[in-house]
């Protein structure tokens, strides 16, 4: 899982809404100012904007593997130039962003960790499967997050809430709203579950297919789990909102 990525996990959650089954409590995200056709083009506009850092994210190390490998350079070297474009786009970020949040400091260590495991064992492999590693260890978090705390899908969406919302009410929704909390605790585990499977899918295959084959592959199955996850959350934030308003209506 790249920045991107999890940027994308994250604002999922925040246009998915703060689904809730209780019509007499104000929820964050259900009630705004402005009509839909105006918040419409903000939502893709800031779709956009995170699927494009997406696909710099993947295409940039793509592009430097495969673009050394038409001039004839090993998979050795090739993958070591994406590991080191990868390893840039994210100080980049870090640098850009002024600090280093917990999860671009996550995936540094991963390459930091992945890059002396290849000098040491001389295995291409060990760097195609560690945005895997990250992927599944992302995946265990969420996890552990549904039985211990709060579900990391409640942080992400409460870091994107709305400019209206504050923490206190988020707060005080998960500490008296029961279907509040199951929401996001679903969300959460639906997430680790998927996470982890595309994690395992993509360690096995990386020692099935052909290391050319696997890089581009590697990157389509991880671009398109989060593209599914993230059409799962909005879906299922939606649905949960019309039952709100409908419950809204009825009483």
């Amino acid at each position: 899982m790249t920045t991107s990525q999890y940027r994308t996990t994250t604002a999922g959650t925040r246009l998915a809404g703060s689904p809730d089954e209780r019509p007499t409590m104000t929820l964050p995200q259900t009630q705004s100012t402005t009509s839909p056709q105006a918040e419409s083009p903000s939502a893709v506009r800031k779709f956009l904007k995170i699927f494009g850092g997406l696909l710099v994210d993947v295409g940039l190390p793509m592009a430097a593997y495969y673009g050394l490998r038409s001039y004839g350079f090993s998979e050795h070297v090739s993958l070591l130039a994406g590991a080191g474009v990868a390893g840039v786009r994210l100080l980049f970020g870090v640098f850009r962003a002024g600090k280093l949040e917990p999860f671009a400091g996550f995936m540094l260590l991963t390459y930091l960790l992945a890059l002396p495991l290849v000098l040491i064992s001389g295995d291409d492999r060990t760097l195609i499967i560690k945005d895997s590693l990250g992927t599944g260890i992302t995946g265990l978090i969420f996890l552990a997050s549904c039985f211990v705390g709060k579900p990391a899908m409640f942080h992400a969406g409460r870091r994107f809430r709305s400019a209206g919302d504050n923490v206190e009410e988020w707060e005080g929704l998960w500490g008296t709203n029961p279907g509040f909390r199951r929401t996001f605790t679903l969300m959460t585990a639906v997430w680790a579950v998927v996470l982890l499977a595309e994690a395992a899918v993509r360690v096995g295959l990386a020692f099935v297919l052909p290391i050319d084959v696997m890089v581009a592959l590697s990157a389509v199955l991880g671009m398109g789990t989060i593209a599914l996850l993230l059409t799962w959350t909005i879906i299922y934030g939606a649905r949960r909102q019309r039952r709100l308003k409908q419950a809204a209506h009825a009483g």
